[in-house]
């Protein structure tokens, strides 16, 4: 078994145009328990790309699967490895939670990138998550989604201990005054069109976020219940009753439409 570099030994221009073309560079060879015509072991191979050496070496010494191939293998997982790992693995999300998910993580990347996994000291990663000048929301996110990379590699067996274990950051919170019933339904009269009564209506008596509201569509509407949809994860769903003060506005909102049209249209773009 044993990981080679494709590239080694070719001029610059070379290297620069096969870089450009997405060109594997590193690959993985080994000898299987089947054989080949000759009755020999079979050899295999597996390329990766040049940003995947680290996860070569990686494959390479947990195949091997001794004591000093893991060891070996621990102390070439870096952060940007698991990272680049995760990133991939949750790449089927929402357009707009997936460039969060980047965002928060060229954050992370930033600090911890090219560090060892094995060698990042907790007390470190605790320091930078309480750092001045971000907003406490997004240094929670970053914490988490480092949190979330280490335990994908714990599963995955490429490591051993979660260093991000016990560390919190906390978000200010602040009692939120809440409406009462003749409160809520003076609001919804006060509104200037048909359907911003209906969508105030929604957020005010059944609780849902603007962002569920604003992916309702006209199949979600159930008779006596409302099928709202979590615009982060299409899988996820739940069904909630319509109170009686909503649903005159939201079925004068709807009319005669059906199907997957959206409840409320956007004002800016068509859809």
């Amino acid at each position: 078994m044993s990981v080679k570099d494709l590239w080694e030994g070719l001029p610059k221009n070379e290297i620069k145009a096969r870089r450009a073309a997405g060109v594997a560079r590193w690959q993985r060879r080994w000898y299987g328990p089947d054989l080949n015509p000759k009755g020999r072991p079979r050899e295999h191979k597996r390329n990766y790309p040049e940003a995947q050496k680290a996860q070569a070496y990686m494959d390479d010494a947990a195949h091997k699967g001794t004591p000093k191939a893991k060891r070996l293998q621990q102390q070439s997982v870096t952060v940007r490895t698991l990272m680049e790992r995760h990133l991939e693995a949750i790449s089927d999300r929402k357009p707009k939670t997936v460039e969060a998910n980047n965002y928060h993580a060229a954050k992370v990347l930033e600090r911890f990138g090219d560090s060892v996994v094995t060698a990042l000291i907790p007390t470190e990663i605790e320091v930078w998550s309480q750092r001045p000048g971000v907003a406490a929301e997004s240094r929670k996110k970053q914490l988490e989604i480092l949190r979330a990379c280490i335990k994908r590699a714990i599963r995955d067996k490429l490591i051993d201990t979660d260093v991000t274990d016990g560390i919190v950051v906390s978000l200010p919170r602040s009692e939120q005054a809440h409406y009462t019933s003749d409160q809520l339904n003076a609001i919804v009269a006060s509104a200037a069109s048909l359907v911003d009564q209906g969508f105030l209506a929604i957020m005010g008596f059944m609780g849902l976020r603007e962002g569920e509201v604003r992916h309702l569509e006209v199949r979600d509407v159930t008779g006596e219940t409302l099928v709202v949809r979590d615009p982060k994860t299409p899988a996820g769903r739940r069904i909630l009753p319509i109170p009686e003060a909503v649903k005159p506005v939201l079925t004068a909102i709807i009319g005669d439409r059906s199907g997957t049209e959206l409840v409320f249209d956007s004002p800016r773009l068509p859809g």
